[in-house]
């Protein structure tokens, strides 16, 4: 069918091929969905009209197991509500064109991208987990505003990149220092948090941090780094906490208007060792404990003043810093 709306009912769909496709709309308003699929779970493939090729969700439960992609929109992907469990060989959410989430509560398993956007990716609201993927979430820019967002990628946690559905370089040809024309990073609210075996926040333009917070857990080795940017990085507000290796390391611009500091240890540190920062009075700006194993911290937080002195502790190691 040309568009395709589910409003209610109890749906067990098994199909050879895609399970839910609508030529031109794919709705889902509400009901009880499982889609075991060959192909894709939800497809909507109407690549000729700006206005058609959309899969929006507002509602509902959905339950996909896909050997392709979970879902895939030619223009637009929206997730407004609902709640969705797909798990997908590909990308588990994925757009040609656009991808919003606004609402609702996604758990996400992928053998690509988490989400995956060949132009803008934004996020506004609800609940993102990415337990699997190669890399969490992927757009020409990325957005977050909103939300809980949580991610486990085998590469970069969240990468802007051009060109479509991309892994490594994205778009950059043979130079992985070129700066992608439109790419950038930016978050300005929510709470998110990478753990990432490649980096952890890596954009091929620029990345912003303005609102909201960031805990970002790099890779072990040191051909990668936490933060990964090829054009400007800045901070303005939100609080960041980045651990991982010092091998790669990049952090923000000089012209940030927030302060930064950067910490390197003695030694590496255990994950689950207890790493904390307080001001000079002994108030507390952070208690984090990091998954993994790590030898530099990075912080910023609208709670630090230049000319201060912290302290900082990680395991058994304490030092002043400034």
């Amino acid at each position: 069918r040309d568009d395709v709306t589910i409003r209610s009912g109890i749906l067990k769909i098994e199909a050879v091929n895609d399970g839910i496709k609508g030529k031109d709309s794919v709705e889902i308003e509400g009901g009880t969905i499982t889609v075991t699929a060959g192909g894709d779970g939800v497809q909507a493939s109407n690549d000729s009209d700006a206005d058609k090729g959309y899969v929006r969700i507002t509602g509902g439960g959905l339950s996909i197991d896909a050997a392709e992609k979970g879902i895939k929109a030619e223009t637009l992907a929206e997730i407004t509500d609902g709640v969705l469990d797909i798990a997908a060989a590909d990308d588990a959410v994925h757009s040609n064109g656009d991808i919003r989430i606004s609402g609702g509560s996604l758990a996400l398993r992928s053998g690509d991208d988490g989400v995956h956007a060949d132009r803008s990716l934004s996020v506004s609201g609800g609940e993102l987990t990415v337990a699997e993927s190669y890399e969490g979430l992927e757009g020409l820019s990325v957005d977050i505003t909103g939300g809980t967002i949580s991610i486990v990628s085998e590469d970069d946690g969240i990468n802007a990149a051009g060109g479509a559905d991309s892994s490594g370089n994205g778009g950059r040809g043979d130079d992985p220092f070129a700066v992608a024309e439109g790419a950038y990073i930016r978050i300005a609210g929510g709470e998110v948090r990478v753990n990432a075996s490649g980096d952890g926040i890596d954009s091929n333009g620029d990345f912003f941090m303005e609102g909201g917070i960031l805990y970002a857990e790099g890779s072990l080795d040191g051909g990668n780094g936490i933060l990964d940017y090829n054009g400007q990085g800045r901070i303005v507000g939100g609080t960041v906490v980045g651990t991982g290796n010092a091998g790669m390391l990049q952090t923000f611009s000089e012209d940030s208007q927030q302060p930064i500091i950067v910490r390197f240890f003695e030694a590496k540190k255990e994950g689950g060792s207890a790493l904390k920062v307080e001001d000079s009075d002994g108030a507390s700006l952070l208690e984090y404990a990091p998954q993994k194993e790590y030898s530099v911290l990075i912080f910023s937080s609208p709670e630090l003043k230049l000319g201060e002195n912290y302290r900082i502790t990680a395991g058994e190691e304490s030092a002043q810093a400034q």
